[in-house]
């Protein structure tokens, strides 16, 4: 059975380690992230911009293939100031960390495919599912991602 830390360690390391996603990083908000895993909500607020990564769920079904959902949070400093465009405001910061989101979720199919969790290249991203917040008070704004993975069946 793969542990969910693998799978926690794994998506930080793909991500900490891609000179691809660092680049879209830089080049979208002109930082790169922090990484944690499974950080405590009594510590301190973590240094934007920063992805915590967090055990979900994990299941095993003699029947079905094994599943294992995890949740990763990515937040970046909110954008105060709009862009004017065509008498539109437009406030880019939900925009941004949606594009990183899906940077992050190329890199991380990827890197299931080229180097796998604990020797097994057989695990997949299945579905995933992207919830962008903008607190009022708060300065930052977070993607809330969920990533279901599972084996594929074999037929």
């Amino acid at each position: 059975m793969i542990a969910m830390i693998s799978i926690q360690k794994m998506i930080a390391k793909a991500l900490h380690q891609s000179a691809d996603f660092n680049d879209y990083c830089l080049s979208i908000i002109g930082k790169t992230f922090d990484f944690h895993i499974d950080p405590s909500i009594a510590q301190e607020t973590e240094t934007l911009p920063y992805v915590a990564i967090h055990k979900f769920n994990k299941a095993h079904d003699v029947e079905r293939d094994d599943e294992w959902i995890v949740q990763l949070i990515m937040a970046i400093q909110s954008e105060s100031e709009p862009i004017e465009e065509d008498g539109i405001k437009i406030f880019p910061s939900s925009s941004n960390v949606e594009l990183m989101v899906d940077k992050a979720i190329e890199i991380i199919k990827e890197e299931l495919i080229v180097v796998g969790v604990e020797n097994s290249r057989l695990i997949r991203v299945s579905s995933f599912n992207v919830l962008i917040t903008e607190v009022g008070e708060a300065d930052d704004v977070q993607a809330i991602v969920t990533i279901k993975l599972n084996t594929p069946t074999l037929i």
